[in-house]
């Protein structure tokens, strides 16, 4: 039941994006794209993912019995809130042979988590400036592996059993209120049926915490959840709303203590709250530029400074940094395959000039530093002999392009991926696509990318960088649109499965993660 939650709560959003609409300049909607994955950094001999960001939080972590479950994998995921940047990050972890694994990430302040281990997760609350010991162990839920809390050190046990039980509560109570809502209501009895249940939920939280005084930091979480799944909620139900006095009454419960409110951030609620109080409710801003005898950086620079001082005047003080930094890591680092190394810079001198509270500008310069580093590694190396570009033009039609790469792999298992340079999801899944290329490298399967709603050069980018092995078709937004309507495609990635007879076995295929995927490669080749 753990699992089934976890993956209702934090997944269903973790793994696929929503299409981008219209241009390449469409702004992206997906939530897993609020997530990135950060590798430890080995220099020094150090596992700190952002060394340069002095607040942090550390995770020992040790899987007691790794060695029944030799052949998993050896990677730990942890996802983090950071109300500083507006998103969930995503860091990995290596796990080492006797099952030890260490997180030492950045931590703005104290926030529940999840860890996952394959299909299983379990939720440790973490503290700025702690150091956590966790110690697991990993189960069989029947093809499924789970991961499991035992203990924790001294300090710390107590605290995270609690919570751990709490947490599964107020996510079950919280579920069943989404699933039971009656049909069609309009939106003003719908936000009713939210504060209705914000009462009943607070009610219950007051019963279920008697001692408050020595559960202070848990009675409050739960109070702040309940409270914020409720609230965005409610903002998301009124943003359709065109009439400006009809908007007003229907937010004129947001008050600036309960939008801007330090204490919740505790709960991950409140990120996602704000971040849907910014999209729905704060003013849309419309940016004027005017530029001459400007080089293309100057003017993008003054362009981008220009909106980070709009979306600033919109709020106060560290709310408006929020805001702004928010602004800096949609911008870069989500679309790091379309910059170079000097469009980069514009946004450190900005991250210098107009952010000064010392966690946000500690963390944005170490990832804008990397970022840079990475495009500037990208930019000197080489397609793999591997990777095939097919130079399909814009007569070539969608049917066509399938047809194709039915006919140039006849008698091989293929295993189609549709993706975007601007998907983090799609990103996020190439190194386990990678792992599928070695597993079955000799054997009778194919790879092919579709890239799609994106720049061809930030796709070639990618390719570049992932070093992808395999044949890559660019597609137009005419092409793509076959497969969209061919294969009822709402959101990417989508991974496409056909037979060495070119059946289609699965529109909407497993991915390359899963371990099932790996056995359905072996069923069909051996067919």
């Amino acid at each position: 039941m753990k699992h089934a939650l976890f993956i209702i709560i934090a997944i269903i959003s973790l793994f696929s994006c929503s299409q981008k609409q219209g241009n390449n300049k469409t702004s992206k909607t997906s939530s897993f794209s609020e997530m990135r994955i950060a590798s430890p950094n080995k220099e020094n001999n150090s596992d700190k993912i952002y060394p340069e960001v002095e607040q942090r939080s550390v995770i020992i972590g040790q899987i007691e019995n790794l060695k029944e479950f030799s052949k998993e994998t050896r990677t730990v995921k942890l996802i983090v809130d950071d109300i500083s940047i507006g998103q969930q990050l995503l860091f990995v972890s290596e796990i080492n042979d006797s099952g030890k694994f260490v997180f030492d990430i950045p931590l703005y302040h104290s926030i529940n988590t999840y860890l996952k281990y394959c299909d299983g997760s379990i939720t440790p609350y973490l503290f700025p400036n702690d150091t956590l010991h966790l110690y697991c162990e990993l189960s069989n839920v029947g093809d499924l592996v789970d991961i499991n809390m035992i203990s924790c050190d001294e300090k710390h046990d107590k605290f995270q059993k609690e919570f751990t039980k709490q947490e599964y509560w107020i996510s079950k109570q919280i579920l069943n209120f989404d699933q039971n809502l009656p049909k069609g209501l309009t939106i003003y009895e719908m936000k009713d049926k939210c504060f209705a249940f914000e009462k009943s939920l607070h009610e219950k939280i007051d019963i279920r915490i008697g001692d408050k005084a020595s559960n202070q930091l848990l009675y409050e979480y739960l109070r702040f959840t309940a409270t914020y799944n409720c609230y965005k909620d409610i903002v998301r139900l009124g943003k359709d709303i065109k009439d400006t006095d009809e908007k007003d009454l229907f937010y004129s419960f947001l008050t600036d203590s309960i939008v801007f409110n330090k204490d919740a951030l505790i709960t991950s609620s409140f990120r996602v709250f704000l971040n849907n109080y910014s999209a729905s409710v704060e003013p849309k801003l419309k940016i004027s530029y005017l530029s001459f005898n400007e080089t293309k950086d100057q003017r993008a620079l003054g362009i981008n400074t220009k909106e980070i001082d709009k979306k600033m005047e919109i709020r106060k003080g560290v709310w408006a940094e929020y805001l702004a930094s928010s602004v800096i890591y949609n911008n870069v680092i989500k679309k790091e395959e379309e910059f170079s190394v000097s469009e980069i810079d514009n946004y450190i001198q900005i991250s210098q000039e107009k952010i000064s509270d010392k966690y946000i500008q500690q963390l944005l310069l170490s990832m804008l530093f990397r970022e840079q580093k990475s495009i500037a590694e990208r930019d000197n190396i080489s397609l793999t002999n591997s990777s095939i570009l097919k130079a399909n033009d814009k007569t070539t039609s969608g049917g066509q392009i399938l047809n194709e790469i039915i006919a140039d792999n006849k008698g091989k298992v293929i295993y189609i991926d549709i993706w975007a340079t601007w998907c983090s999801s799609c990103l996020q899944l190439f190194p386990d696509t990678k792992r599928l290329h070695k597993m079955f490298d000799g054997n009778d399967v194919s790879f092919v990318y579709l890239c799609c709603r994106s720049q061809k050069e930030a796709s070639q980018n990618v390719i570049k960088k992932y070093q992808l092995k395999g044949t890559h078709y660019f597609l137009d937004c005419n092409q793509y649109e076959y497969f969209e309507k061919k294969f009822l495609i709402v959101g990417i990635p989508r991974f496409i499965l056909i037979d060495k007879s070119g059946k289609i076995i699965s529109s909407n295929a497993l991915i390359p993660n899963s371990n099932k995927i790996i056995s359905e490669f072996n069923r069909l080749i051996n067919e």
